[in-house]
């Protein structure tokens, strides 16, 4: 990728963009130059994605091996209104074919870019100029992580025209809707057996010692819950495998810069289970505009028989009882996770998008991608 593009000279008339639409690239070097512009979109996206927001993209970009990554901004006139992480690629469908996608880092769960609400259209104008000057040779832009039904996917298929595209792999993962009523809830949701052993099992472990379900607020103190869910996360089976945060300088300063930066934007959501005083279970959530990603949950494998981890989010249910029916929070889950999808009934459906630059070249070649994937997936079926 070039260092830097404005108007897109190369684009074909057809999808010119404005005089004021135009985009600039950006290494992660460079990234401090537009802080306070990619604070401000962050906090005005039509989409509020915390994984590209500002506290927690240039962290990942500092300390996961973002090296090779670019940040794509995209721009009206001298207002930032969009933004992706993105790096090239060789090799998609068996095929030694390069092309651009967004750069889904260890911990991002999420890819929508940040697109600002009211500047949809010069968004896509630059966008798109983005793609037909950076994969002007059988390239194309693969956007993975998107909500098949949210609305950066929903605009991308009303401003894409005749500009090919097409999703290109899919699952789903539980999520959880607002607007229910937390006894309700659980009586829909949850056996009457499990309830009663889920009964039991708090009951069983507030002998130990009293059980407290708190929620992070300002008059706590930050540094020492952070601490302490390293120190729950690193204790486990993941200190075995060598896959906690404390394993690595890298995955540990990540964590408490985003944390910190959360923290400092008003996006953290921060619960535990105390048993006696002491965290049983810890869980990080990232939040804005009434959407909530699950980023980690931990539990002491000591209170294991109790189900710690299953206790707070049943207590979880009651601190969010109050979120309005369009809200949600995302699990990031793995699509197959016993625990959550037995408690969250919903699902949300996660697709990949790749899009073609708009020359002749570029739409064969990502025509036979297709191809070849379809080909794939029949062969698949019984």
């Amino acid at each position: 990728m070039r260092a830097a593009a404005s108007q897109g000279a190369s684009t074909p008339a057809a999808v010119r963009p404005s005089d004021r639409a135009r985009f600039t690239i950006l290494s992660p070097s460079e990234i401090n130059a537009i802080e306070a512009d990619w604070a401000d979109l962050a906090a005005n996206a039509v989409e509020a994605n915390p994984f590209f927001a500002p506290w927690m993209l240039a962290p990942a970009l500092r300390h996961l091996g973002g090296e090779k990554a670019k940040l794509v901004c995209l721009w009206d006139g001298p207002r930032l209104i969009g933004l992706l992480p993105v790096t090239r690629t060789v090799g998609y469908a068996r095929l030694p074919v390069a092309f651009l996608e967004s750069w889904i880092y260890e911990h991002c769960f999420y890819g929508a870019p940040l697109m600002r609400r009211g500047s949809e259209k010069a968004f896509f104008e630059a966008l798109f100029a983005f793609i037909d000057a950076q994969a002007p040779f059988g390239g194309f832009l693969r956007l993975p992580l998107l909500d098949a039904k949210g609305p950066f996917t929903r605009g991308l298929n009303g401003a894409a025209g005749r500009r090919f595209h097409y999703i290109a792999g899919e699952f789903e993962r539980a999520i959880l809707h607002g607007g229910y009523e937390t006894q309700a809830f659980l009586a829909e949701n949850m056996r009457n057996k499990k309830a009663s052993e889920m009964r039991r099992r708090r009951k069983k472990l507030s002998e130990i010692g009293e059980v407290v379900f708190r929620k992070f607020s300002s008059g706590d103190d930050l540094d020492e819950w952070l601490e302490s869910f390293v120190a729950l996360e690193g204790a486990g089976w993941k200190r075995e495998a060598g896959t906690s945060f404390r394993a690595n300088e890298n995955q540990v300063e990540f964590l408490r810069e985003t944390v910190r930066g959360a923290a400092a934007s008003g996006d953290l959501q921060f619960f535990r289970l105390d048993v006696g005083g002491v965290a049983a279970a810890m869980m990080i959530n990232f939040a804005r505009d009434g959407q909530s990603y699950g980023f980690k949950i931990c539990y002491d494998e000591a209170h294991s028989r109790y189900s710690p981890g299953v206790l707070m989010e049943i207590d979880l249910l009651s601190a969010l009882e109050g979120m309005g029916a369009s809200d949600f929070v995302d699990s990031c889950a793995a699509p197959d996770h016993p625990m959550i999808n037995s408690l969250w009934p919903d699902r949300r459906r996660l697709v990949g998008v790749n899009i073609a630059a708009a020359n002749p070249a570029a739409r064969a070649m990502l025509s036979f991608c297709k191809f070849l994937e379809d080909l794939s997936e029949r062969m698949r079926k019984p």
